[in-house]
């Protein structure tokens, strides 16, 4: 006799809130979809309030690891502008998760300055913070926590 089929879902979203990473730094909200063998995460930022006015799909890439020591190959599905923040954020993320990795961001103009226009010069400092703490709560979600230690919520 075979084994009965698992009822677990297959499909899980969670949702959660970092903290703003420094002073003046807007709140960024989480949305992590775990799919079967991949992942769909999509990050904005808030207002001060904690309101939250973005956009799914402003900048939107895919990520997939790769065998060996071979870089991760990935696209971009959608972009919006100039700057193409989160294709390669999505290839560092499919390969630290080992996972195929959706991301959707919606970063204020200030982190992802269009040509032409001027950016917060600690911006590239900030997103390198953003990834380090999306990266702590996906693992410790993907390992049956509750992201606790980085979730605001």
């Amino acid at each position: 006799m075979s084994p009965a089929p698992s009822t677990a879902p297959s499909i899980a979203s969670t949702s959660h809130v970092l903290p703003p990473l420094r002073n003046n730094a807007p709140t960024f909200h989480l949305q992590l979809t775990t799919l079967v063998d991949s992942l769909m995460v999509w990050v904005g930022a808030g207002e001060r309030g904690g309101e939250v006015g973005t956009r799914l799909g402003k900048e939107w890439a895919v990520g997939m690891p790769s065998r060996g020591n071979l870089p991760p190959t990935g696209t971009a599905l959608f972009r919006t502008g100039a700057s193409d923040i989160a294709l390669p954020m999505a290839q560092r993320l499919a390969r630290r998760l080992n996972r195929q990795t959706f991301l959707s961001l919606d970063l204020p103009p200030s982190l992802a300055p269009s040509a032409g226009a001027a950016g917060d010069p600690n911006g590239p400092l900030l997103l390198l913070e953003l990834e380090k703490r999306m990266l702590e709560l996906i693992r410790s979600l993907l390992e049956g926590g509750n992201g606790a230690v980085i979730n605001g919520v």
